[in-house]
């Protein structure tokens, strides 16, 4: 890699520069789904089973390709998995759609997209007379309740829904008897609407759940997006000592919930067994959120930067380092993965040097003390150098952790068809694949956010739902 960095010929790309990705642009983010779609059946083994979805929707979403077309493409080689998700979810949301087969039968086999639509299609009244249906069914009913646990995981699926939404869901759901999924639903709702639910449930005569109890939801990732502080039941009286924990606690998983993607901080956490000194970091990435210092679910390497910042403020760069390095992060579709501490580093590396390899600044960055001496920093540099002025690259080998800076300098040049040509003559269809999967994921945070609901860091594992609901955000 050294040799071929000092063997750089300057000679001036013609690339135009185009939108940089820090602000909207659909039109990138429509090409960028269809280079996905036109590529996925020519991966290798099964990677096409797990490509495609995401772009897909995206343009099915948009009205740029009709619901035939989406199948066509997603079928071609090995058939994406969850094709019939996409098309039945748009479907259930079509006002003049028409579905196919048993409605029973397909909520009993549902993911959480087609769960969405039929929960939607008119404040879960369809969907709880379709499940009352099939818990009279002996022949679907075991099937549906392996999988449904009494309707727990609904709060992740509408978290992005108004007040009045949840609640006549919620009401339903409590009038059939549904405690698991009531008490979820109601602890979304930003006033005491779950205290009074608890205080019913409580004398309802219906079995109650310990993930319904005032721990309960303050522990699974619902009562914490929308609520600042934890819920204390008074008859479960807590020392102080433990009072002090829970409240860590709370801090942290609200701070993971504001999370893009990754749950860093709960992992962090559980790695590190610094739960006062997380909970610390938890609070300052909360209050960077609240005043808009940083927006994760815009763009996450905001977030990722500012954490690791944090971590080694509070903690110390070796606890830090020692903690970040012991798991995954797979970056939100990044074309960059792997350890978390490099996927945070490599952050904060753009985030330094973008405004200079655009030319909005003169002066050369130096390096932030929270990048390790394991980032080769003056390398990166000098790579980002030579694009700034222009220069033909030669190609990293694609394990060089210089042919990610390559790629990610092309990206926030805003020179998209350059660094989809980088990577494919690097890594083949594979990495020009992984480019366009990377640019259509920032583009749609950038814009509308589809499929991105609040809390999917930890509710949907960061998974995009497919969505057909919500209108566009279009300018």
């Amino acid at each position: 890699m050294r040799k071929a960095l000092t063997s750089l010929v300057l000679v001036l790309s013609s690339t135009a520069m185009t939108q940089a990705q820090t602000t909207c642009d659909r039109e990138v983010m429509f090409q960028m789904a269809q280079e996905v779609l036109d590529n996925r059946a020519e991966l290798p083994g099964f990677s096409p089973r797990n490509t495609g979805g995401e772009a897909a929707y995206l343009l099915l979403r948009y009205g740029q390709i009709d619901a035939s077309a989406a199948y066509d493409l997603l079928m071609e080689g090995r058939s994406y998995r969850q094709t019939d998700e996409i098309l039945l979810a748009h479907e259930i949301s079509d006002p003049n759609g028409t579905l196919q087969g048993d409605p029973r039968d397909v909520l009993v086999d549902a993911y959480h997209h087609v769960e969405r639509a039929f929960l939607l299609l008119d404040n879960g009244q369809t969907y709880f007379d379709l499940v009352a249906l099939i818990q009279n069914d002996p022949e679907r009913s075991e099937a549906f309740n392996n999988t449904w646990f009494g309707g727990g995981r609904l709060p992740s699926l509408i978290s992005d829904q108004p007040p009045e939404v949840i609640e006549a869901i919620a009401a339903r759901a409590e009038a059939d008897g549904h405690i698991v999924a009531a008490g979820g639903l109601y602890a979304l709702l930003p006033d005491d609407s779950y205290q009074a639910f608890w205080n019913r449930a409580k004398t309802s005569g219906h079995p109650l759940a310990d993930i319904v109890s005032p721990q309960g939801v303050t522990n699974n990732g619902t009562y914490p997006l929308f609520h600042a502080q934890p819920i204390f039941d008074p008859e479960t009286p807590l020392s102080a000592e433990q009072r002090q924990f829970r409240l860590e606690l709370f801090d942290i998983l609200r701070a993971t919930l504001a999370e893009a993607g990754p749950s860093t901080l709960s992992i962090a956490t559980n790695q590190s067994g610094r739960t006062a000194e997380l909970a610390e970091v938890s609070r300052r990435y909360l209050n960077a959120v609240e005043t808009g210092q940083i927006d994760p679910t815009r763009r996450p390497e905001e977030g990722w930067t500012f954490i690791l910042a944090s971590m080694i403020d509070v903690l110390g760069p070796d606890a830090t380092r020692n903690t970040l390095g012991g798991f995954d992060l797979w970056a939100d579709d990044r074309h960059y993965a792997g350890r978390t501490l490099a996927v945070f580093e490599f952050a904060t590396f753009v985030e330094t040097a973008r405004p200079w390899l655009r030319g909005e600044t003169d002066q050369m960055p130096s390096k932030p003390a929270t990048i390790s001496d394991a980032f080769d920093w003056q390398s990166g540099i000098f790579v980002w150098g030579a694009m700034r002025d222009g220069a033909t690259l030669p190609l990293f080998e694609k394990d060089d952790p210089f042919f990610e800076i390559a790629v990610e300098g092309y990206i926030q040049l805003g020179q998209f068809e350059a660094a989809l040509d980088y990577a494919t003559r690097v890594d083949g269809v594979r990495g020009r694949v992984n480019v366009a999967e990377d640019v259509m994921t920032r583009q749609n945070r950038l814009c509308d956010q589809m499929g991105i609901l609040p809390g999917n860091s930890l509710m949907t594992g960061g998974k995009m739902v497919y969505d057909f609901q919500r209108l566009p955000f279009v300018d």
